[in-house]
């Protein structure tokens, strides 16, 4: 199918290709077009970018050897997930509401500010239970320091720590030998629970954010005796540290139970594309 092959046409594309590839039919407007797409239930979406690498054979092995080890007992072992994901000042809504024919503008200031990285662990036994804010990025030495924190409270717990394959998550076996660490097949997020569990956190943030109105206001960061980019730093931290609890043992048993559904498709070696 045409649309298949080429997802992002245009409604005049395809039908200058109809016209090229059926020239004995009759020409029909690109209303008729859009109405016959309407009917076969294909509709516009926004095109996400995939790397070219998702569905290759090297990382379908990869995902087969994850999901042989899960089904072969790891399914049932302490399983802690480490990652870590970014927020800018400026996470909010991309959609909001105006008169038709008139756009949506929201005042931000002139620069974005510093990104805040969220490092954190979640456990199916315990939900989340550990975490660190920077403002900087994360780097090998931050992630040493949350998994020395981490021995504090799981002690000589048998516990298996899986991540993914970020450049500060590289090597990191060899600084802790005496604990059991997996990386996770690379490109794939849908088996790594905490990534669901970022994605409800930064709908929260995004919420948060978008009820404060001063945190592009020049005047409320002098009150405070701080620069714009401080003080858009410290709401963003303080916005953080509100939501996080939200990341409780309910969302991250949900989110374990769903990653499991994958399994199967890892086994058949699936293109998978969610």
């Amino acid at each position: 199918m045409l649309v298949e092959a080429t997802p992002t046409i245009t409604i005049r594309e395809l039908n200058h290709t109809l016209w090229q590839t059926f020239p004995g039919k009759p020409h029909v407007c690109n209303m008729t077009v859009s109405r016959a797409l309407d009917g076969e239930l294909i509709t516009l979406k926004q095109a996400h970018n995939v790397s070219a690498n998702r569905n290759s054979e090297d990382v379908k092995a990869a995902r087969v050897a994850f999901a042989q080890y899960m089904y072969e007992g790891g399914i049932h072992q302490h399983r802690v997930y480490v990652d870590e994901t970014g927020y800018n000042p400026y996470t909010c809504r991309t959609y909001g509401r105006a008169p038709r024919g008139q756009h949506v503008n929201r005042i931000v200031a002139g620069q974005r500010g510093s990104n805040v990285t969220l490092i954190a662990a979640i456990s199916n036994l315990a939900g989340l239970f550990s975490y660190e804010i920077h403002v900087t990025s994360v780097t090998k030495e931050v992630l040493k320091n949350l998994m020395t924190s981490q021995d504090s409270v799981l002690g000589p717990e048998a516990a298996v720590i899986l991540m993914d394959n970020a450049p500060c998550h590289a090597g990191i076996e060899q600084e802790f030998e005496d604990r059991v660490i997996k990386k996770l097949p690379p490109h794939s997020t849908l088996i790594n629970p905490i990534e669901n569990c970022f994605s409800f956190l930064k709908a929260i943030v995004k919420r948060q954010l978008n009820n404060i109105a001063d945190r592009c206001d020049a005047r409320a960061a002098h009150r405070h005796g701080v620069t714009c980019r401080m003080y858009q730093e410290r709401l963003l931290q303080q916005v953080l540290r509100t939501a996080v609890p939200s990341i409780d043992a309910t969302l991250c048993s949900a989110n374990y139970q769903h990653f499991q559904t994958y399994l199967q498709r890892c086994i058949a070696r699936k293109d998978i594309w969610d």
